[in-house]
């Protein structure tokens, strides 16, 4: 039987106990159907793993996680630098905006 590649624990990335700890929180403070930040469905404990994540992502200075996303959505977002899914679809809508002439 293979084993289950596992990803890198909260320690190994440079979060560690006080990481866990704020998840903790947050999780238990969290509305079920709350929506999620970044893709806007809800988000519930029981039907996916959800992340704590720092809104102001790491690598540009934020210290402390938030605010919880599912957790696809928080590897999606990588550095904060990735556009969430309502913008991209903004952008691939560009394509049938009409440019006004203006006298």
């Amino acid at each position: 039987m293979a084993a289950q590649r596992r990803g890198k624990t909260t320690s190994q990335k440079g979060l560690g106990w006080d990481h866990q700890q704020v998840r903790k929180q947050l999780l238990s403070q969290h509305v079920e159907g709350t929506p999620c930040g970044h893709c806007g469905k809800p988000m519930f404990k029981a039907t996916q793993p959800l992340d704590a994540d720092h809104e102001l992502a790491r690598h540009h200075g934020g210290r402390r996680a938030n605010r919880l996303l599912h957790a696809s959505c928080n590897r999606s977002r990588k550095d904060g630098t990735t556009p969430t899914p309502a913008v991209r679809a903004a952008r691939a809508d560009r394509g049938q905006w009409t440019l006004l002439q203006w006298a």
